[in-house]
């Protein structure tokens, strides 16, 4: 299981970072996770297929929508760790200027 918290910005070297900078750094990599993987995932699915995992979605329905991710999508787990895995490096290679941002 990923885990985007402030462990994962500790590891990071972004442990000093303010608890205020910490969640918004927290939202923003999830927004970019979530990102990603959607455009990695699109691109492998018809636009009917699309709809229907949209439909899910929106419909707030997410033992549902991973359901159909598992059916549908049966490389999703990995797009999702390699999406974050390039995230986390990323974000390493860009820690001084992370840091320096915040002082």
């Amino acid at each position: 299981m990923l885990e985007l918290d402030t462990e994962l910005l500790d590891q990071l070297g972004l442990g000093s970072l303010s608890p205020e900078t910490k969640k918004a750094f927290l939202e923003q990599m999830y927004s970019t996770m979530e990102l990603r993987v959607g455009v990695l995932l699109a691109s492998t699915l018809s636009a009917e297929a699309m709809r229907e995992f949209e439909q899910l979605v929106d419909a707030g329905d997410e033992e549902a929508s991973l359901a159909w991710l598992e059916a549908n999508c049966p490389d999703y787990r990995e797009a999702v760790n390699a999406v974050f895995a390039d995230l986390k490096a990323e974000v390493a290679r860009s820690v001084p200027d992370i840091l320096d941002a915040e002082k």
